[in-house]
C-alpha cells in the first residue's frame, strides 16, 4: 500500500522531445528547465532559459539575467512611437523609418534615413564650424567651479565688428498673432491646415488639432516646424503625438499643393516639413515629404538629450549639432520655396507639374 501511495504522489513530467538527466530537462528548441529534488521544507527552484535570459523561479519571485547580446530586442526610450497596428494600416500612403531596426520598404526613404545618420554620427554640422565646435568642446570639458569664469574670459571674440555683433544679436521679426492668455497658461497654437479640413473629411469631429509649438517662417509666415511634448513617462502620450504630428505634417505639405499647382512635382519633392517631438529628456528631430504621387515619407533626422544635471553635460554637443543641422534645412527650404514660387510664377519650368502629377 504504501509503494502504491508513493507512486500516485510521485511528478509525472512528460515533454516530447526531451531528456530527463541529472535533474535537468533538455527540450527541443535550446531551451531548458532545471527540476529542483528537493527535500521537505527547502523552497522549489525552476531555472528557466531562453535566447534572452537565464531565469531563476523561486516561490513566486523571478530573477531574470539578461544575456549581454540579445538580437530579438530594440530598446525605445522616449522616441517617437507608432504601434504596428497603426503603421500597417498606414503603409499604403506613408513610408515610416525611426531607426534601424524598422522595417521600411522604400529605398528612397532608407537612403535618406542612413545619410541622416551618418550626418550626426560625424558631427557634420558642428564640423563646418570648426571654431564653434572647439569651443563648445572646451566649455564643455571645464569643472564646475571654473565654469563662469572660463566662460567670461574665452567666450567672447574681440576681432567681429560692432555692426557683425548687432546683427548676430538680432532677429527677424515675425508678425505671429499671440493669445491673449499666453504669458499665464500653457497654451497650444491653432494651425492653418484646420481650415481646410472639411475639404477632406464630412466629419471633421476630432480632427482639428492644436500643436505645443509652431514655427513660422519668417519670409511668409508659413508654418514650416511643429512642436509637441510628451511630458515625463507617458508612451501612450508619445504614441498619441507622434501621430498627431504625421497627420498635420502631411496636411501642411497638401496644402501647399494646392497652393502651387504650377510648381514642378520634382522639386516639390524636395520639400520637407520639420517636426520635432520632446519625450521627457529627448528631442527627435524628424522630417515629412512627399516620395511620389502616391505615397508620403517620414523619418528621424536626428535626436539629442538634453542634459538636465552638469554631469551629462557632453550630451550637449549632439543638441547643438541637431540644432545646427534644422538651421540649414531651413535654409536650404527656403530655397526650396523660393525655386517653387518662381515656378508657379511662371518664371521657371521644369517638368511634368504637381497639378498634372497628382490632379490628372
Amino acid at each position: 500500500m504504501k509503494d502504491l501511495v508513493a507512486e500516485i504522489k510521485r511528478p509525472n513530467i512528460s515533454i516530447i522531445g526531451s531528456s530527463l538527466e541529472g535533474g535537468i530537462i533538455s527540450a527541443e528548441g535550446g531551451s531548458s528547465v532545471y527540476v529542483d529534488k528537493r527535500e521537505k521544507g527547502k523552497r522549489k527552484v525552476e531555472i528557466l532559459e531562453n535566447d534572452l535570459d537565464i531565469s531563476v523561479k523561486k516561490n513566486r519571485k523571478v530573477f531574470s539575467f539578461i544575456k549581454p547580446t540579445t538580437l530579438d530586442v530594440n530598446y525605445a526610450i522616449n522616441i517617437p512611437v507608432l504601434e504596428q497596428q497603426e503603421k500597417s494600416a498606414i503603409e499604403s500612403v506613408v513610408f515610416v523609418k525611426f531607426d534601424n531596426d524598422c522595417i521600411c520598404e522604400n529605398d528612397e526613404v532608407n537612403e535618406e534615413f542612413q545619410t541622416n545618420n551618418e550626418s550626426q554620427r560625424n558631427m557634420r554640422f558642428l564640423n563646418q564650424k570648426a571654431m564653434v565646435y572647439i569651443f563648445l568642446r572646451n566649455a564643455l570639458d571645464q569643472k564646475y567651479d571654473n565654469f563662469l569664469a572660463w566662460i567670461c574670459g574665452n567666450g567672447f571674440n574681440y576681432d567681429v565688428s560692432e555692426e557683425e555683433r548687432k546683427a548676430n544679436c538680432m532677429k527677424p521679426v515675425a508678425l505671429v498673432q499671440t493669445n491673449e492668455r499666453t504669458p499665464f497658461v500653457e497654451c497650444e497654437k491653432d494651425l492653418e491646415s484646420n481650415r481646410y479640413v472639411s475639404l477632406y473629411h464630412a466629419d471633421t469631429v476630432g480632427r482639428k488639432h492644436l500643436a505645443d509649438g509652431v514655427g513660422y517662417s519668417t519670409a511668409d509666415l508659413s508654418e514650416v516646424l511643429l512642436m509637441e511634448s510628451s511630458g515625463e513617462d507617458d508612451d501612450a502620450h508619445t504614441n498619441e503625438d507622434t501621430m498627431k504630428l504625421l497627420d498635420c505634417s502631411i496636411r501642411g505639405l497638401k496644402l501647399e499643393t494646392e497652393r502651387l499647382p504650377n510648381a514642378s512635382f520634382e522639386t516639390f519633392k524636395k520639400r520637407r516639413f520639420f517636426t520635432c517631438l520632446c519625450s521627457k529628456d529627448k528631442l527627435t528631430l524628424m522630417s515629412t515629404f512627399m516620395i511620389d504621387s502616391k505615397h508620403w515619407g517620414l523619418i528621424k533626422i536626428a535626436d539629442a538629450i538634453v542634459p538636465r544635471h552638469w554631469f551629462g553635460r557632453p550630451s550637449w554637443l549632439k543638441v547643438f549639432e541637431l540644432t545646427l543641422f534644422l538651421r540649414a534645412s531651413l535654409e536650404e527650404q527656403k530655397q526650396v520655396s523660393e525655386k517653387l514660387l518662381k515656378e508657379e510664377s511662371g518664371w521657371l519650368r521644369n517638368g511634368a507639374t504637381i497639378f498634372e502629377t497628382i490632379r490628372i
